[in-house]
């Protein structure tokens, strides 16, 4: 029995002793959210789970959301990681009764980070909330790891990338498995978020960078007024440039042809006004909370966000 609900998140084998629960994709956004795994979840009455992770992370709500629903369930809970666990999605593993990175795996861990418009004290409230979450995302690893607090503060700020050798020594993870992924079965599952959150990491690996697309130092998420400027550049808000467009030929005033854009180029544009759509539509959100509350707000941004709305 299979149940299948977005792209990349499914659970197998429902009636078996141990089902399956893939995470082949961001937490939020255009990828797995909590209810999704929170509603099957509560139909397993398994001994064991599963749990087969690999994500760039997300929304941190949806991913503590998702940890605490796993350490909670009485099933034993087992994670394996065959290629990344980043950010939030890290988090999730942590809550394993066993954790194992396949040899070729890696797990990173940063600071919380996010956009928000308003006045001076509206950012220093969020100032504030990042810091709260970042207690919250430290008590987690602490809990699995049994390192000092300040350490792990030390290498959330640092965006601390593990290989699965050094997850296991650090406490991140029980065990390292040998194995080899393959190529074909990467690019299957790379397709769901190539490029998408990567790009707002800013010390990626370079071995790791090149496996999925992405840029090394890359820039992080914009902030709303960014967000602007990009999309008044651009002269059309949250749309998204044509995908199936290859080539274009660029005229200089001589009618030399100049170096071809090719899709990459095209597909960068895209993620950059794609990312402009969704920090801007997440800031209005958040002024929205004192008029109709917290949650209307959130709801509100996550369907204009999942729609592909743009912010007006």
């Amino acid at each position: 029995m299979t149940q299948q609900t977005k792209r990349w998140f499914n659970f197998k084998n429902l009636s078996s002793d141990m089902p399956v629960l893939d995470i082949f994709d961001e937490i939020g956004g255009w990828g797995t959210w909590a209810s999704d795994v929170i509603e099957v979840l509560d139909s397993i009455t398994a001994p064991q789970i599963k749990v087969r992770l690999y994500s760039p992370g997300g929304y941190i709500d949806e991913g503590m959301q998702i940890y605490n629903a796993l350490r909670r369930h009485p099933a034993r809970v087992l994670i394996e990681i065959d290629s990344q666990a980043a950010s939030i999605a890290s988090v999730i593993a942590m809550a394993g009764d066993e954790i194992r990175m396949a040899d070729t795996a890696f797990m990173m861990i940063h600071d919380p980070w996010s956009g928000v418009m308003g006045d001076a004290q509206e950012m220093r409230k969020q100032a504030d909330v990042l810091d709260q979450l970042k207690a919250a995302i430290v008590l987690a690893y602490a809990k699995r790891t049994g390192l000092e607090a300040s350490k792990i503060e030390d290498m959330m700020k640092a965006e601390t990338w593990m290989i699965a050798a050094d997850a296991v020594e650090l406490g991140f993870a029980d065990a390292v498995d040998d194995m080899v992924q393959s190529v074909d079965s990467l690019s299957v599952k790379q397709a769901s978020f190539s490029n998408k959150i990567m790009n707002s990491f800013k010390h990626i690996p370079e071995s790791l960078g090149g496996m999925f697309g992405a840029t090394p130092s890359a820039a992080l998420m914009l902030s709303p007024k960014q967000a602007q400027e990009e999309s008044a550049a651009a002269g059309k808000a949250g749309a998204m440039p044509d995908k199936t467009k290859k080539m274009e030929v660029i005229m200089k005033d001589d009618d030399k042809i100049a170096a071809p854009v090719d899709a990459a180029t095209v597909r960068q544009d895209a993620l950059r006004e794609e990312r402009a759509r969704m920090s801007e539509i997440t800031a209005r959100a958040s002024l929205a909370h004192n008029l109709v509350g917290k949650d209307m707000a959130e709801s509100l941004a996550r369907k204009a966000i999942e729609s592909g709305s743009s912010c007006d």
